[in-house]
């Protein structure tokens, strides 16, 4: 086949320059400030506490300690479950209650708790555990690499989430 012969498609962008600037300006811009994914992001936060503390780690929280046991028997508390809901202080504030913690700015979103119980903070006393109380993850599924180790479902929702918004913003859906 003669290269005259040849089918093409030639497409041509005339005066496109400046739409094709302001699009990536756009793009560029929106990259810059996270704001309107963060409170996708609490979201998928504040569901993920509610699943942690339903199923008691995903079942991997160890059970209650015997003495921990006769003690919520004494003070007129379920003996072995749920674990970490003797008052509901903790999953409360992690939801929003007394002793929450959400921090955004434009590039950073910190949700949390501060709950403290004289100087601890809770939620970081069962992260962490003692002595004496094995650690039992409030917040996520474990630390890794100095923030949560994810579960492959919660890390898929998190790339739709902001893979989404960047498509708004090529899209130019956002202003």
């Amino acid at each position: 086949m003669a290269d005259s012969e040849t089918w093409r498609l030639q497409v041509s962008l005339i005066n496109a320059e400046p739409i094709i600037d302001r699009r990536l300006g756009t793009v560029a811009a929106g990259l810059d400030d996270w704001s309107d994914v963060w409170p996708q992001v609490a979201g998928w936060f504040y569901a993920m506490e509610e699943e942690q503390f339903k199923s008691e780690g995903r079942g991997a929280w160890s059970p209650l300690a015997p003495s921990t046991q006769r003690h919520r028997a004494r003070h007129g508390f379920p003996v072995s479950h749920p674990i970490l809901e003797e008052t509901g202080r903790l999953i409360a504030s992690l939801l929003g209650g007394e002793g929450h913690v959400r921090k955004e700015t434009k590039t950073s979103i910190t949700l949390g708790t501060d709950l403290r119980v004289g100087a601890w903070n809770l939620g970081w006393l069962h992260e962490d555990g003692t002595a004496h109380m094995p650690a039992r993850p409030p917040i996520g599924r474990g630390k890794k690499a100095g923030g949560i180790a994810l579960e492959p479902g919660d890390a898929k929702l998190l790339r739709i989430i902001f893979s989404e918004y960047v498509h708004t913003l090529v899209a130019g859906e956002r202003a």
